[in-house]
């Protein structure tokens, strides 16, 4: 039998014993490793193509005019209010603005916000 002749080459070099143990071992290790990379690396995938998504959602639903000038708190605001929306597990922060939108910093009435100056 199969079985019977390898053992008998095997016996007679043990060399061809231990690469079929070692290349058996690597091979079925090696599918392993690589499935479980591939595993990771399509999660990783899912997720930033998800959050490319969510992003684009905001794009959409983002309600700010070129031009215009918007404190701080209305930014957050009207952020906050898209972010739990879309379900998006994220404070917002007027910063967060810079993500869409070229802005200018400055102050209006002694408080702080952003001119819009164009979409990014």
């Amino acid at each position: 039998s199969d079985i019977e002749l390898r053992d008998f080459i095997e016996e007679f070099n043990p060399i061809f014993k231990d690469a079929r143990k070692l290349f058996r071992a690597n091979v079925v290790g090696d599918i392993k490793a690589s499935a479980m990379q591939q595993k990771k690396l399509q999660q990783r995938i899912d997720i930033q193509s998800d959050a490319n998504n969510k992003m684009l959602d905001i794009k959409k639903l983002l309600p700010f005019d070129i031009g215009m000038f918007y404190f701080t708190s209305q930014i957050k605001e009207i952020l906050q209010q898209i972010y739990n929306k879309l379900d998006i597990k994220k404070t917002a922060k007027a910063t967060d603005i810079q993500t869409w939108y070229c802005v200018k910093p400055g102050l209006k009435d002694q408080s702080a916000g952003y001119k819009i100056i164009g979409r990014k």
